[in-house]
């Protein structure tokens, strides 16, 4: 993906800038793909940063366990990524990493300082994206944020993960897969209470870490039965087929989110019966 800052409409709201992005068809893989283009209006270097993730990936499958998509994408482009931060002089990276690095981890909730055991590719790409950000911090002392996001769901979802896909199958009358018969349990994170996490934390960048990990989430698990039995009583109810757990997946996921908490003093996080009913909302005036 290239990503290029337009010359124009840049809006500067406390220390930092809100742009708008232009967005071309490309890979990150390709050094020549990505630039960083600096608005003008007098703001200097040192206010400027910029927020940017590798590629997400679909739902990991058994036979998805290896796959060189994951080494290409997210960690060869995001090397290529942290190259461009430091050519550019960029003072701050916050990137994307993922609550899956913990791997089977139950000391939950789970906290930042924990150990992490990925057990899948997506999961490792994920923690070397850490690793590579603590090396990137020691010896040329680029400021990283690393972000675990824990299940965000809601509005402009991705269509393959549980929720949207749920829905997704209700109204398209296609099967539903239910894997480990329903018995996992997430961490679901709403996605606007994920957007308003975000902005006060760039609102208070200059006094993080310069090289840190933060847990995004809810601190709030449900088990998936309890999520489908609320969309079966709002009307959401496609042919569901329950299959045995897939090799790569994760039982539960719980993270502790004290630590974020404590720097954008976040007030109050999203009901899950109201964020579910906004996520429905959504599908049925944008997708149907």
């Amino acid at each position: 993906m290239k990503i290029e800052n337009k010359e124009h409409n840049f809006v500067k709201d406390g220390p930092f800038i809100i742009a708008e992005v232009g967005i071309a068809k490309g890979s990150i893989i390709d050094n020549s793909m990505i630039v960083i283009r600096r608005p003008g209006h007098g703001i200097q270097p040192k206010d400027r940063q910029v927020l940017l993730g590798s590629k997400v990936t679909k739902d990991i499958k058994a036979e998805e366990v290896i796959k060189w998509e994951y080494i290409e994408n997210n960690i060869l482009g995001f090397y290529n990524i942290i190259e461009n931060v430091k050519k550019y002089n960029i003072k701050r990276l916050f990137y994307a990493s993922s609550s899956s690095v913990y791997g089977e981890n139950t000391n939950f909730p789970l906290k930042e300082k924990q150990k992490i055991s990925p057990k899948n590719m997506y999961a490792l790409s994920k923690k070397i994206n850490e690793e590579i950000s603590s090396i990137f911090n020691k010896y040329y002392q680029v400021k990283m944020t690393g972000l675990r996001f824990f299940t965000v769901y809601g509005d402009w979802g991705r269509p393959d993960m549980m929720m949207v896909k749920f829905i997704d199958s209700y109204y398209k009358k296609k099967l539903f897969k239910l894997f480990n018969f329903g018995k996992h349990v997430r961490d679901f994170t709403y996605v606007g209470d994920v957007v308003d996490i975000l902005y006060l934390l760039l609102k208070v960048h200059k006094k993080l870490p310069n090289n840190d990990i933060f847990n995004i989430c809810s601190n709030d698990p449900i088990n998936l039965e309890k999520i489908i039995q609320f969309m079966n009583n709002n009307g959401i109810n496609p042919k569901v087929k329950k299959v045995t757990l897939q090799k790569a997946d994760i039982l539960k996921t719980h993270g502790d989110n004290k630590k974020i908490l404590k720097y954008v003093r976040f007030k109050k996080f999203t009901n899950w019966k109201e964020a579910l009913k906004k996520t429905i909302a959504w599908y049925q005036q944008n997708m149907i």
